[in-house]
């Protein structure tokens, strides 16, 4: 762990408190030494503990998120810690960016919580930058109960990929112009400026993607059907991908929406697309999560 050197000569131990998610001790170690909510990591993380309780991946702190977390959050932010600190000296790295991002603090049921600590702590809902980044991971990496939680909290998410991740065909259709198009306002969300192609899971999306396949690949991360229903009846390509040529069935797939798998199936969706960031296809990306009905479906004659 690179916080082994860090700068104060307790940070080691109140990370460790972190990790094991024990709430008295990290109490203990801020009663004595009130500035370690300030102390960072050493380089290249430079993370505050507030940060480490996003359980992203920083400095090899990659398993589940202890339940009580959310608890050893509120004390850090209690007691004084930037709710909007950055690691990595960059703005994408702040705790709710860090935590919406982080297979960790989903996988183990305290993504949300972080969330609302974080909030309410007053980070910055549309991030340091103002670009969207908190709602825009959490649609960009699919967790679906942090862009519900966002959007009722008042995130921006009058946008294209908002609207498909929180199953808004009545929005969608007012948007629609026809001919696979939407208007301006529909399309005006932070895109990457330069790159236009994005691996699975991420933020900002590729500059100037086509709208519809976005719509589709957006709708079928997230489970819902009505929109995916809608893009189809609007000529949606089931085939077509944003990036990589990772197409919704990939997505669909490997999140196990066997439904949406069907759907897209009857659509025209082919099983033997090969996506050319890990040259798997559908099923494979199924065989990920163990959606073992699914990858049978998929490689079914």
């Amino acid at each position: 762990m690179t916080s082994e050197n860090a700068k104060h000569p307790k940070f080691r131990d109140a990370l460790q408190t972190i990790i094991n998610g024990d709430l008295a001790r990290l109490t203990q170690l801020l009663h004595a030494h009130p500035d370690l909510v300030h102390a960072r990591s050493d380089p290249p993380a430079n993370a505050t503990l507030l940060i480490y309780t996003a359980f992203n991946g920083f400095d090899e702190v990659c398993f589940p998120a202890p339940r009580d977390t959310p608890k050893l959050a509120k004390l850090l932010i209690d007691r004084g810690a930037d709710p909007d600190a950055r690691a990595f000296d960059g703005p994408g790295f702040t705790p709710l960016n860090s935590a919406l991002s982080s297979w960790f603090t989903f996988c183990s049921g305290v993504q949300n919580a972080l969330a609302d600590v974080y909030l309410d702590g007053a980070a910055a809902i549309e991030g340091v930058e103002g670009w969207g980044d908190p709602l825009g991971h959490s649609i960009g990496f699919g967790y679906t109960p942090a862009v519900e939680l966002l959007a009722n909290r008042g995130a921006r998410s009058d946008y294209l990929l908002a609207a498909a991740a929180l199953g808004r065909v009545d929005q969608l259709s007012d948007w629609y112009l026809g001919d696979g198009k939407f208007t301006s306002e529909a399309m005006d969300f932070h895109q990457h400026p330069t790159v236009t192609e994005r691996g699975r899971f991420s933020w900002p999306p590729p500059r100037d993607p086509d709208p519809m396949p976005a719509v589709l690949v957006t709708a079928a991360t997230h489970d819902r059907i009505d929109v995916v229903e809608w893009a189809l009846a609007h000529n949606a390509d089931p085939n077509r991908a944003v990036s990589f040529d990772q197409t919704a069935l990939h997505f669909a797939a490997h999140l196990g929406h066997a439904v949406l798998v069907d759907k897209l199936l009857a659509a025209g969706a082919c099983t033997d697309i090969h996506e050319r960031q890990f040259n798997k296809t559908a099923a494979e990306w199924a065989d990920e999560n163990d959606h073992v009905s699914i990858s049978a479906n998929l490689k079914s004659p």
